[in-house]
C-alpha cells in the first residue's frame, strides 16, 4: 500500500485471477467515496 497524503489518495496494489474477485473484496468501501480502479495485465 502506497499513500500520497498531500493530495488524499492511497494506492493499493493486489493480485486477483478476475475484476469480480477485487469488486467482492472492495465492495464494502466502494460506497464510503470516489475510486478509480485501473486494473493491470502481465505481458507474456
Amino acid at each position: 500500500m502506497y499513500g500520497n497524503r498531500l493530495e488524499h489518495t492511497l494506492f493499493i496494489i493486489c493480485e486477483a485471477d478476475s475484476m469480480e474477485q477485487l469488486d467482492a473484496a472492495f465492495d464494502p468501501i466502494l460506497e464510503m467515496g470516489q475510486y478509480t480502479i485501473n486494473p493491470v495485465m502481465e505481458r507474456k
